[in-house]
């Protein structure tokens, strides 16, 4: 695999590369991580609406997607990886993906409350040097935008120590190398 290039690993486009700018801090989940926390959600993907609120390669909306998800937002701030991804979705043929360059505290706070869409399945992997994800994990369930069960995965550095909101639940979680991950449960 080249750098800055991954594949997607099962579904539709298995086989299909993600390219991906040399951006500092981008750090697409890695294969062995992707089957797993697939293997997790194997029962509740198909048809999911999923959001992904700090996509940058994209590589957890697209597994998703071509597992069968219903759809998928993707939000990124980085212009960069905004228009790969329009590219990526263009090249091929996905109708069911809306990408939006955005904040992602920002989109929240804009939609929060709006009930256009709620979302079963939320994938949550800020960059590691900012310190948002406990942050953004309470806006999230505050946002009204996720479905009364939803699956919640969240990527953050070993060291970190999170505070996720009392009414989600732990149901799996590993550790690789200095990355920790959990999948949570709404409700």
């Amino acid at each position: 695999m080249k750098p800055g290039q991954i594949r997607i690993i099962a579904g539709k486009w298995k086989g299909s590369p993600i390219v991906f700018p040399a951006i500092e801090g981008l750090r697409p989940t890695p294969v062995r991580v992707r089957e797993t926390l697939f293997n997790w959600l194997q029962s509740v993907v198909s048809g999911a609406n999923c959001l992904d609120l700090f996509a940058g390669s994209g590589a957890l909306s697209l597994e998703a997607l071509s597992r069968g998800a219903g759809m998928a937002t993707t939000i990124d701030q980085q212009k960069v990886l905004t228009r790969e991804l329009v590219a990526i979705k263009a090249r091929l043929n996905i109708e069911n993906m809306q990408v939006i360059c955005q904040d992602s505290q920002e989109w929240l706070q804009e939609n929060s409350r709006q009930r256009k869409i709620c979302y079963d399945i939320v994938f949550l992997d800020p960059p590691f040097s900012g310190g948002l994800l406990s942050t953004v994990c309470q806006r999230l369930e505050n946002s009204g935008l996720l479905s009364e069960n939803a699956y919640i995965y969240v990527e953050y550095a070993a060291d970190d120590i999170i505070s996720l909101p009392d009414t989600w639940q732990v149901l799996k979680e590993k550790q690789a190398g200095h990355v920790k991950y959990q999948l949570c449960m709404r409700g």
